[in-house]
């Protein structure tokens, strides 16, 4: 069985209804189509999907499916993740992922 890819990841969600894109700014992560700028805490994860490289640890990426139940906003955001992570990015990450998620 094939490892889903990162683009695939990315449609799977956005045909979920992850439509909007996060990228980083100064400590958050702004809503691209909303242009909202929210904090990681209020931020739900939904689902985080890992990919690892198969013969580079430096392939390694994650994909954050998001949202936020106020603004009505689900979307994804993915980053580089190992060693070459800007050190803004890899604290986003870290408290996104100090949250939890639903069940958890």
């Amino acid at each position: 069985m094939a490892l889903e890819t990162l683009s695939a990841a990315v449609r799977r969600l956005q045909e979920a209804g992850y439509t909007e894109s996060f990228r980083p700014e100064g400590g958050a992560l702004r809503a691209l189509g909303a242009d909202l700028l929210l904090r990681p805490e209020d931020m739900s994860i939904d689902e985080v999907v890992r990919f690892e490289g198969k013969s580079n640890p430096a392939d390694e990426a994650v994909l954050f499916a998001l949202s936020n139940e106020e603004h009505g906003i689900r979307g994804s955001w993915s980053l580089a993740y190992g060693a070459q992570t800007p050190p803004d990015e890899a604290d986003l990450a870290r408290r996104l992922e100090s949250i939890g998620r639903p069940g958890d």
